[in-house]
């Protein structure tokens, strides 16, 4: 996991690099305040009758989108309908009200339920009538996914999906068994259902799409190179396996979360190992969906416990060192670099803390140099100033970041 933003910046030529970190509990109330920034530009929902099976609401821009997911939480307790892509999408009424869970499951009018499965399989993405698991739209990825061009597939998918919310396909006659059949529902599972739970999985399911493609993991001896490909993203590689059997060994060791916020359900929280293959449901792919019961996950920012803002700042950060990388990319006095959790912090300073740069300016270099506090704090104000640009430019477009 990475939970820090660590920032390398040179004071004056020839001189040692100051290091400073941006911790990811700030990083996520950035993220926050970036979405609660967007969510003041919400519109009200169209006047007359909308929503409805033969009246849906269409989602062809970042707005309509953006109203929509803001709007829906009021609308848990019945259904709601959807034009994405030419495509109905149904969002189901809560558990109390004939529909299931929270209300926020969503399903493809036409083809959800539409492929039943024997006793003993595992279900398809169009198998169960209220819609379909990451689970199941991963093994409909890698079921799809051509063999030795895994990357420039799923950097293909992420830049239709982008067309699909900007409302520039019309996917109504796709086939169900093409891929292209399922990106209308996987738009609103990530974009409404999500972004419905989670304030935050706007801006993060939109920067997953600009990651996908690219290497996440360091290379080593016996960990070669890992990237976001729309199998890892969705469910975790082992759980999608045709092999998968929950009660066997995991094939390497593997850390998740170890207890949850209400009993068996609610926020996963913690970080510890885990043995068998059936506790991958726990972890899943890259993208930090919402398990059941767990919206209170973008209510209060914990990133020490919960496990889902653990997955959260570790993309975010990811994405901010490389997009902020790019705007710094003809200034070699500042350097961006993603920070592991399990690295000591020593010979950091937290760019957030007035304490710490106060301690900082007693010592060498920076006493040498004569930088002040005010200079510093400038440095904070300047660093923050980017990452708020770049998090307001994600929220409001679908453009690739």
């Amino acid at each position: 996991m990475r939970t820090n933003l660590a920032i390398m910046v040179y004071p004056a030529r020839g001189s040692r690099p100051l290091w400073f970190y941006v911790p990811g509990q700030t990083i996520l109330q950035e993220v926050s305040d970036a979405v609660a920034r967007f969510e003041m530009q919400a519109t009200k929902l169209p006047s007359g009758v909308f929503g409805t099976e033969t009246k849906p609401l269409v989602l062809r821009n970042a707005s309509n989108w953006m109203t929509a997911f803001v709007s829906m939480r009021n609308f848990r307790n019945s259904a709601y309908y959807f034009d994405v892509a030419n495509r109905v999408i149904k969002k189901w009424p809560d558990g109390s009200h004939g529909g299931h869970a929270d209300g926020f499951y969503m399903s493809d009018n036409v083809l959800s339920g539409t492929d039943p499965v024997r006793r003993g399989e595992d279900r398809r993405v169009w198998t169960r009538d209220n819609g379909a698991s990451y689970r199941e739209f991963a093994r409909f990825m890698a079921k799809c996914m051509p063999s030795g061009n895994e990357l420039g597939w799923s950097e293909d998918i992420a830049d239709k999906m982008r067309i699909v919310l900007a409302g520039g396909k019309n996917l109504s006659g796709a086939q169900s068994s093409s891929i292209f059949s399922a990106l209308p529902l996987l738009c609103a599972v990530m974009f409404l259902a999500e972004s419905g739970r989670n304030k935050r999985a706007w801006p993060v399911g939109l920067m997953l799409l600009d990651s996908i493609g690219m290497q996440y993991n360091v290379v080593t001896k016996t960990n070669p190179a890992k990237y976001y490909t729309w199998d890892r993203v969705l469910a975790h590689p082992e759980r999608i396996d045709s092999g998968y059997k929950g009660s066997a060994p995991l094939s390497k060791p593997q850390s998740g979360p170890t207890r949850f916020s209400r009993g068996d359900k609610g926020t996963p929280l913690g970080l510890g190992p885990l043995s068998k293959k059936e506790d991958l449901v726990k972890v899943e792919g890259k993208l930090p969906a919402s398990p059941k019961g767990s919206a209170s996950t973008g209510s209060t920012i914990d990133v020490v416990n919960d496990y889902i803002q653990m997955k959260e700042v570790s993309l975010v950060i990811r994405w901010l060192q490389r997009v902020l990388a790019q705007v710094h990319q003809d200034d070699s006095d500042v350097e961006f670099v993603t920070w592991r959790d399990s690295d000591p912090l020593d010979g950091l300073t937290n760019l957030m803390s007035d304490t710490a740069l106060r301690q900082m300016i007693t010592k060498p270099p920076v006493s040498t140099l004569g930088i002040t506090l005010h200079m510093l704090q400038q440095t904070r104000a300047s660093v923050l100033g980017e990452i708020r640009d770049v998090l307001n430019k994600r929220c409001t477009t679908f453009a690739k970041m």
